[in-house]
């Protein structure tokens, strides 16, 4: 989507609610696939926590957040909140 210079305020809230939409359906597919995980991490003897992957998953954040020029540090707390909530659903398996 190119940001247009002349959207009206209804149109941006329209574009901000199709973007919170996908944002939430993303969401539920990686805590779908967190699930996934969980159930392969237990069938094969594997400990649910992670402590490796997680900090890798978060150094590619950082790394996305500087090329595309973005204040990392909400959106590392972001993804540290979506990590632990992925680890609630593993551990309910």
């Amino acid at each position: 989507m190119i940001l247009e210079r002349y959207m009206n305020l209804e149109e941006i809230r329209r574009e901000i609610d199709k973007i919170d939409k996908d944002i939430i359906q993303l969401i539920k597919k990686r805590l779908d696939l967190a699930v996934l995980a969980g159930n392969n991490k237990i069938n094969n003897n594997l400990r649910l926590i992670d402590l490796k992957r997680e900090k890798e998953i978060l150094i590619k954040v950082k790394d996305r957040c500087k090329l595309l020029n973005l204040n990392n540090g909400i959106i590392l707390k972001i993804f540290k909140l979506i990590i632990l909530i992925s680890r609630d659903k593993q551990e309910l398996i």
